[in-house]
């Protein structure tokens, strides 16, 4: 993926962050695992990495 892509990948999955607090809450109601938030958001910071990375020219993703 390159620059543009990283960069909407990683708001969208930041603006969904209170959808996945909302699942963890359900699953620890339910007994279950809450991982939802913590891999989404660290989903997020990989794109803005790979993002940044790309505006550094430390890859070769390209702009989009």
């Amino acid at each position: 993926m390159g620059f543009l892509t990283n960069i909407i990948s990683a708001a969208v999955k930041t603006a969904l962050t209170p959808v996945a607090v909302a699942k963890d809450a359900l699953d620890v109601a339910l007994g279950n695992e809450a991982e939802n938030t913590k891999e989404l958001l660290e989903s997020a910071a990989k794109d803005a990495e790979r993002a940044a990375d790309t505006a550094l020219g430390e890859n070769n993703d390209g702009v989009l």
